[in-house]
This record gives structure tokens, C-alpha cells and sequence, in this order.
């Protein structure tokens, strides 16, 4: 897109471009200046190539949503990883099954070996209690980050003033 040079009636030129036709820009001395329509825009004398990116408070509150959101997906994938899963049946053993139903109905054969078996599970579900809070935080952040970009796309684009 090309960008011209919108006089302004206190002597400032402001830089629009082809996508704010028909818009209508403030200039720094406080006055409201419509942008003329495309086919009007031509005519306004052609702004000189910017030779570096413009960096401002819209494109900084867009990268900080990105780097929120980027964030939120590693911490999510890395915990998908290492995540440990509490002992199923399908990993115990007949005998220590056994020695759990007993342990579990209260039967007179409680052993340590069975205070071991519950002791690793109530440390699992500890452990996936813990990763459950984790979890929320980061899809909160992630909502976070997704808001903050969204808000950084609302925000007006910044005109350069000459």
C-alpha cells in the first residue's frame, strides 16, 4: 500500500495510507482531518519510503500477547510430556492387586508392602492435583495472551506526523 502526505490546516503533514481512505485522522494539534476517499488519496503528494519498521505501543502489545500465548503452549506441550500417570490395575501385579483388596476391605493381612502401594497412589493423585492447577494457569495465560492480541489488533495504527 502506498502512503501520501495529508496536509493539515496548522501546516503538519500527516502519513496515511490507501487502507484508511474514507477514515478520518487526529493531528497532534488537536484537529480532526478526513482521509479522502481512494480515488482522491492519488492525487496527495506520495510520503518517502520508510526505510525502517515503526515500532509502537500497538505492534509491542501484539508481540507481548504472542510471546503470552507462546509461552502458554510450550508450558502446555512440556507438561504433556513429563507427565506421570498415577498406577493403574492394569500395572499391578495378581499378588499386589490382591494385597490392595485386602488392604482396601480391611482385612486382618495388612502388610507394609500394601501402606507402599497406597502411599504411591495418594503421591500420584497429589502429584495430578498439582498438575491440574498448573494446567489451569496455563490456559488462563493462554486466554490471557489471546485477549492481549486482540486488544492489540483494536488498537488505531500509528501515523507518522512530519
Amino acid at each position: 500500500m502506498a502512503d501520501y502526505l495529508l496536509p493539515c490546516s496548522c501546516g503538519r503533514k500527516l502519513t496515511v495510507n490507501t487502507g484508511q481512505a474514507g477514515d478520518s485522522v487526529n493531528c497532534q494539534c488537536g484537529a480532526r482531518i478526513e482521509v479522502p476517499t481512494a480515488r482522491r488519496l492519488v492525487h496527495l503528494e506520495k510520503a518517502a519510503e520508510a526505510t525502517e519498521p515503526v515500532w509502537d505501543a500497538r505492534s509491542g502489545v501484539i508481540f507481548l500477547g504472542i510471546f503470552m500465548l507462546a509461552a502458554a503452549t510450550f508450558a502446555g506441550l512440556t507438561m504433556q510430556l513429563f507427565r506421570q500417570s498415577p498406577p493403574s490395575a492394569a500395572t499391578l501385579s495378581p499378588a499386589d492387586m490382591f494385597d490392595l483388596w485386602i488392604y482396601q476391605s480391611g482385612g486382618p493381612n495388612r502388610n507394609e508392602n500394601v501402606q507402599a502401594i497406597v502411599q504411591n497412589s495418594v503421591q500420584a493423585n497429589s502429584r495430578n492435583r498439582s498438575i491440574d492447577n498448573w494446567t489451569w494457569s496455563i490456559l488462563i495465560l493462554g486466554f490471557v495472551g489471546a485477549m492481549v492480541i486482540s486488544i492489540g489488533r483494536i488498537l488505531p495504527r500509528r501515523t507518522e506526523l512530519k
